[in-house]
């Protein structure tokens, strides 16, 4: 199935655009926005005019989720999950390595109460 219908479902399947006040789906942007691209997380904070060190990226793949947001400056949570398909997964390099990890979304509360 094609990245952007993909993305799209897995948005609509959790029932969270109301949470958010704008959604970039890397699909609809090609190739050269793709993870770890740095493009989508310029784009957004270029939309909402804030700075990287104001903004924070949250993830689960070490793979690919951390690494864009790193580059331009951002600070970066992995979420690992006891059931989730990427709590295994190995980092190709420290750079792709997250600022902090935490084990559950409640942990952001307090966390997020710092930025």
């Amino acid at each position: 199935m094609e990245i952007l219908i993909l993305q799209k479902i897995k948005v609509k399947a959790l029932n969270i655009e109301n949470y958010f006040d704008y959604i970039i789906y890397t699909g609809e942007k090609g190739d050269k926005y793709r993870k770890p691209s740095i493009y989508s997380f310029l784009d957004l904070i270029n939309k909402f005019y804030i700075k990287p060190n104001e903004s924070v990226y949250i993830g689960d793949n070490l793979e690919k989720d951390f690494k864009g947001p790193k580059d331009i400056g951002m600070f970066t949570i992995r979420i690992v999950r006891n059931n989730g398909i990427y709590r295994d997964s190995i980092a190709p390099s420290q750079d792709f390595e997250p600022d902090l990890v935490i084990n559950s979304l409640f942990e952001l509360i307090d966390l997020l109460k710092e930025f």
